[in-house]
């Protein structure tokens, strides 16, 4: 049972310290920064990985990954650790989206089939729609789903029947993609074709509202505390990277700033989930960014098991997905370090250094999950790689400089911790206690209407073991951004 209190500056001795794995090389193969993978299902030899999507069903959660024409793979990914692949759907699938209990699976020939997902393990098409779509896009505030062709987009309604979708409109203006958001659609363009911003509350009268510049193939939206509108774009071919431009004004939309890995390499496609965007970068695999200052996004993640950058510009990670406990990525292919198939992987926003524990093991920390978006009620905070069976504490904090008269980050040398640091005021104490595997976690419900505010946040642990003189080990710092 964990216990909350309030407490003052003497319980600095108990002060705790969170999260994520710092930007590590593996050999001359991987390179991860508050990341780490958690799970893996091999895809199958003659197969390739394409879109990847997630959901839940029977209080179980599932990701969807294509596998071209090895068909559509249902992986149960309820524990994080073991991915179970529990059905592959025959057909031929390049991208893959949700409605309620039913996937919507298209490659650019066709057809689209429609799956129907109440059973997972049973997993059987019902229908099929003739048209396929290089890419689509499902709005789940409103049940519309876009079909996206060079030559045209076609919209449909999925809330009278699933099975059935009712087409809406069709648009003569052709899209490589597109986001959704309500009655604004960001039609991103192909190649020269620049991302058209269209107004579809009537699909049968599309008004174009305004056009972001060329290079911008798939995209996502990021809205400020503010409410200025952010559109994040990703200019997919060799040298082309990330940009992001102010779409509040449609009919002016202005440059504000973009991120690059390396020259000669190309980003495919970006979701963004809280205050954070989740990368797709083909060769460069996982990148994270922080969307907080748009004019200076900031590297803040990284999942990267192909350093070398062997293979084609286009290979490797199609997509990255931001879901339940973990992110999900495809690769593609075989690298040196390891082979094609789905990954399942930790992120949190971490700082700082984690201090050793027994026999030098130093523990880590995570969310589950995340981000701490306002109304999210399954947020919560865990702890791994620590001493079994011992206290264990999480500290939250309203700041990283500063804890009353102490300066952040402090060492921890008063409770005889001279190799640990302090990286959060300790405003907030909770007390549990690690399992047998050295496990623990902490629900952190996150209030509806909650306003955007940045909290910090650490774990400390008992340990006798620990190379400090006091018996303790502690995480990395880590952010908790409320948006």
């Amino acid at each position: 049972m964990s216990r909350v209190s309030h407490i003052s500056r003497s319980v600095l001795l108990v002060a705790v310290t969170l999260i994520a794995v710092d930007a590590t090389a593996i050999g001359q193969q991987a390179v991860t920064k508050n990341s780490k993978a958690r799970g893996y299902v091999p895809t199958p030899t003659a197969s390739t990985t394409k879109g990847l999507w997630a959901y839940e069903a029977g209080g179980k959660r599932y990701c969807l990954q294509t596998l071209g024409t090895g068909g559509l793979g249902i992986i149960d990914t309820t524990d994080t650790s073991n991915p179970v692949l529990v059905r592959t759907v025959p057909g031929n699938f390049r991208k893959v989206q949700v409605w309620q209990n039913y996937a919507y699976a298209t490659t650019d020939s066709g057809p689209t089939q429609i799956i129907d997902l109440t059973n997972p393990s049973q997993a059987q098409i019902v229908n099929t729609m003739s048209t396929g779509a290089h890419t689509l896009r499902i709005d789940q505030s409103n049940g519309r789903m876009y079909f996206n062709r060079s030559s045209a987009m076609y919209i449909y309604d999925l809330t009278a029947d699933p099975e059935n979708p009712d087409q809406l409109g069709i648009w003569i203006g052709g899209a490589h993609d597109c986001r959704p958001v309500g009655n604004i659609v960001y039609a991103n363009g192909f190649q020269t074709i620049p991302t058209r911003i269209l107004e579809v509350s009537d699909p049968n009268n599309v008004v174009q509202l305004g056009t972001v510049p060329n290079g911008n193939h798939s995209s996502d939206l990021y809205v400020t505390p503010t409410g200025q509108k952010v559109l994040v774009t990703c200019d997919e071919q060799s040298s082309g990277h990330v940009n992001l431009f102010d779409v509040s004004n449609p009919a002016d939309v202005n440059a504000l700033g973009s991120y690059m890995t390396e020259p000669g390499t190309s980003v495919h496609n970006v979701e963004v989930k809280g205050a954070y965007a989740y990368i797709g970068y083909y060769q460069d695999q996982m990148r994270v960014i922080d969307l907080r200052d748009p004019t200076n996004p900031v590297e803040v993640g990284i999942w990267d098991n192909n350093r070398l950058n062997t293979g084609s510009t286009y290979s490797d990670a199609w997509e990255a997905i931001p879901d339940h406990d973990a992110v999900y990525m495809n690769q593609m292919n075989d690298t040196l370090a390891a082979n094609k198939g789905t990954f399942v992987i930790d992120f949190f926003p971490g700082f700082g250094t984690a201090s050793d524990g027994t026999g030098g093991k130093k523990p880590e920390a995570w969310w589950s999950f995340g981000p701490p978006s306002p109304g999210n009620n399954r947020f919560a905070l865990r702890l791994t790689d620590a001493l079994p069976n011992t206290p264990a504490y999480l500290i939250i904090g309203y700041s990283n400089t500063q804890w009353g008269a102490l300066p952040l980050p402090a060492t921890m040398g008063l409770i005889g911790a001279p190799n640990a640091t302090l990286y959060s005021s300790a405003d907030i104490l909770i007390q549990t206690a690690t399992d047998a595997q050295g496990k623990a976690s902490v629900l952190l419900p996150i209030p509806a209407g909650l306003p955007f505010n940045t909290f910090y946040t650490q774990w400390a642990v008992k340990d006798p073991g620990a190379p400090n003189p006091g018996g303790w080990a502690f995480t990395k710092g880590g952010e908790l951004v409320i948006h």
